[in-house]
């Protein structure tokens, strides 16, 4: 494949239902990017890769119920991480070489007294010394047949064929074995053994990895050389780094699960499905709650109709209602004595007709008309902010560990 500029290969979707990832049709490989994504040449290549971590680890969170694509959602995972370390590691170090010990006559070498004694005949000095005038010596002989090499070779091989175009633009020599499913079974059960027998770390993650590829095979897909990684629903994407970035999954868990209720005129009662927020965080007495919306309002002109809709301000609402019945003062936990409520969408910062360029900017609320105005409470304003997407999807990690509070309470304070 020629060298690529991922430069001229990416495109930032204007659409909030467009497929978000990487595609390669016809041998020309693209990058779909997400909405309010900054394009920055210089980490480019760094940018796009923690991009496609974010959907390899939100798949794996979900146990890939995302599709790779639509008909194969179930049989095929695609190993990003396992074709990216294979190919970093063999530009380090090579292909896998499997040494196997060699015993010959030569005056070089660690000698092996046992088999030099057992097969060469020594002289016998005069004065009745013995000495061996030639040896048996152990050397290290690269096994270049052994079938984990060659497995190793079609795994690279095959790595490179699905992102060597991404970060490395290397070229990669055609193994003489093939990856499929007929041979598969018997791959894996060479991989797997050795595996088992084997104690060092490298080794084992080496190991792993082609395992990762091997298992990667699908028959309807693996030979298939049009290739889609990425999801059609990247709002499900969105929602979970909010969340990983501003939320706290076990106090949604463990705090927060309200739910309806059916009774039915023949006396059964049955409770229903239990309502969760995107992202709630609770800090000291301040509960913040979070709804993330993967919408286009902050590519566009201000469009007002780009915005949640009124379904969505009621659910905020709801979430609010039921936390602070619960869990407020006047409650029996008294928990809480405050609670924000914020829908949290995409932008670019560099890029916007608002005149912004922070990371995060707050554009006003929505309430519920159906309440009194002048009189709401809190948490029946729903505070709204627009955040850099490419910030978030770089930083979310580092927002969680480091910063997670601080933009959190100055959410809060408008």
């Amino acid at each position: 494949m020629e060298e690529i500029k991922l430069i001229d290969i990416c495109k930032i979707t204007e659409d909030d239902n467009s497929f978000v990832g990487f595609k390669i049709e016809n041998s020309i490989p693209k990058v779909f990017l997400p909405v309010g994504y900054r394009i920055e040449i210089d980490t480019l290549e760094q940018d796009i890769d923690l991009f496609l971590s974010t959907i390899m680890e939100y798949k794996e969170y979900v146990k890939n119920s995302v599709d790779v694509n639509d008909e194969y959602e179930n049989e095929y995972l695609f190993p990003y991480y396992s074709y990216k370390w294979l190919l970093r590691d063999f530009i380090e170090h090579g292909y896998y070489q499997e040494n196997e010990n060699v015993y010959k006559k030569n005056h070089k070498g660690k000698i092996n007294w046992k088999k030099t004694i057992k097969n060469i005949r020594p002289y016998i000095s005069p004065n009745n010394n013995i000495i061996y005038l030639n040896y048996i010596v152990k050397k290290n002989k690269i096994n270049e047949k052994n079938i984990i090499t060659a497995i190793h070779k079609a795994c690279v091989y095959e790595s490179a064929k699905k992102i060597g175009w991404l970060f490395f633009n290397i070229n990669i020599e055609k193994p003489n074995i093939e990856l499929n499913d007929i041979n598969r079974g018997y791959f894996l059960k060479i991989l797997y053994e050795e595996y088992k027998n084997t104690f060092n770390d490298y080794k084992k993650s080496l190991l792993m990895n082609i395992i990762n590829v091997i298992n990667g095979i699908d028959s309807k897909k693996f030979n298939n050389e049009d290739i889609e990684f990425g999801v059609y629903k990247f709002h499900s994407v969105w929602e979970n780094i909010v969340n990983i970035a501003f939320g706290d999954s076990k106090q949604i868990n463990t705090l927060y699960q309200p739910k309806g209720r059916w009774i039915l005129t023949n006396g059964v009662k049955k409770d229903s499905t239990s309502l969760r927020p995107d992202s709630l965080k609770i800090i000291g007495q301040t509960a913040y709650i979070y709804d993330a919306k993967y919408y286009t309002y902050g590519i566009s002109k201000g469009i007002v109709d780009k915005l949640p809709s009124t379904e969505s301000i009621h659910k905020q609402i709801t979430y609010g209602d039921n936390l602070w019945q619960n869990f407020g003062p006047n409650s029996e936990k008294k928990i809480i004595k405050k609670i924000y409520n914020s829908f949290i969408l995409p932008y670019n910062k560099e890029n916007n007709d608002f005149g912004f360029s922070n990371d995060v900017e707050y554009i006003g609320y929505a309430i519920g008309m159906w309440n009194d105005e002048s009189n709401l409470p809190e948490h029946q304003i729903i505070r709204t902010f627009l955040i850099d997407t490419k910030y978030l999807i770089n930083e979310y990690k580092n927002i969680k560990k480091e910063k997670s509070n601080k933009i959190i309470e100055k959410l809060g304070s408008f």
